[in-house]
């Protein structure tokens, strides 16, 4: 991809997205919507979109990949979704659903300990913080809460460590 991102200025980037890669975004096959969005994600910023409708519809097609039933589609959704909500075209999409966008992310976060969805999260606030104001407490307390969780778990390894160390001595 690296590669290919130093010719696309020559390419039909739109065109390729929205006839090639869009349709595999519903594919019946996890791993394919997963590789989808992940190349949105790649080339989107790449693209001069010839309409905000279609950089929308785009969009409206990877939010909901939030939810999907694979574990992989998810966080590869989660942690390319920065690159579609910092768009210009974006906010019309996500700020009536930025609610439930963050939701999913702390569904998702309370699954796995993923950087990359924290990052992400961080720039949903950033971008939409005014939006958000609203449901800031609701923010704060699943933050804690995630936070506290994070905190017991590595607790538990850690006395699960040093009982194993104990028990070798």
């Amino acid at each position: 991809i690296t590669k290919l991102k130093e010719d696309v200025q020559h390419w039909p980037l739109e065109s390729i997205m929205m006839q090639t890669v869009h349709p595999q975004l519903s594919h019946p096959v996890g791993m394919v919507r997963a590789r989808a969005v992940h190349l949105m994600a790649a080339f989107i910023k790449h693209i001069e979109w010839s309409s905000p409708e279609n950089f929308q519809k785009v969009t409206q097609a990877v939010i909901p990949l939030l939810r999907d039933e694979k574990l992989p589609v998810k966080i590869q959704t989660c942690v390319n979704l920065k690159q579609f909500v910092k768009h210009e075209f974006a906010r019309p999409v996500v700020e009536p659903v930025v609610a439930e966008i963050i939701q999913e992310y702390f569904t998702i976060m309370k699954l796995i300990d993923n950087e990359g969805v924290v990052r992400t999260l961080r720039k949903m606030i950033k971008f939409y913080g005014d939006t958000l104001a609203q449901w800031a407490v609701q923010l704060c307390v699943m933050l804690v809460e995630h936070f506290t969780r994070l905190h017991q778990s590595i607790l538990r390894r850690s006395t699960d460590f040093e009982n194993d160390a104990e028990g070798e001595d």
